[in-house]
């Protein structure tokens, strides 16, 4: 069996594991249930380093499993959305580009690596430095990192869905500025 085979095997276990826990109780999608979307766009170029860094771990983890080939710049751009989306396709999982808590459990899964729950303790750290999170900084994107990504984009004044994408890395850099 070969590294690709096993990790798609591995992504289907981990995408009905989620799967499972979302119809328990938890969010169906990476919006958390929410029908808000953000626009994939391109990353601004000037990011904070902590911003930097989260798409470079969102980034070398989709290298690592061979659905990113770009550049590990940590610009959350077309080609990080487009690779999200390659992986989110193969998943079986929602398929909109944005890196929300289904996708991160996923990958998280199927990786074999800390790269995702690195990426999400960087967001949970930022999100603490701003006042916007309470909660454990653990990698995990729960509830408690969807709120505090929420209460990021209300200050920012872009849509609230809760998803870490494009749109909200561009809001933390600015919060950071």
């Amino acid at each position: 069996m070969n590294r690709r085979t096993l990790v798609l095997a591995i992504v289907a276990i981990g995408a009905a594991l989620v799967l499972a826990a979302c119809s328990s109780g938890g969010s169906s999608g990476d919006a958390g249930g929410s029908t808000a979307t953000t626009t994939a766009g391109s990353g601004s170029g000037a990011a904070t380093s902590e911003s930097s860094s989260i798409a470079q771990g969102i980034q070398q983890g989709l290298k690592d499993m061979g659905y990113y080939d770009g550049a590990i710049d940590g610009i959350y751009g077309p080609q990080t959305t487009d690779a999200i989306k390659a992986f989110q396709k193969e998943a079986g999982i929602t398929v909109d580009g944005r890196w929300g808590p289904e996708t991160h459990a996923v990958m998280d899964a199927a990786a074999g690596s800390d790269s995702a729950r690195d990426a999400i303790r960087e967001i949970q750290v930022q999100l603490r430095s701003l006042g916007f999170y309470d909660g454990e900084i653990d990698g995990l994107y729960g509830e408690a990192t969807t709120i505090g990504i929420t209460k990021a984009q209300e200050a920012c004044g872009i849509e609230l869905d809760g998803v870490y994408g494009p749109e909200t890395q561009a809001c933390l850099i600015e919060l950071n500025s």
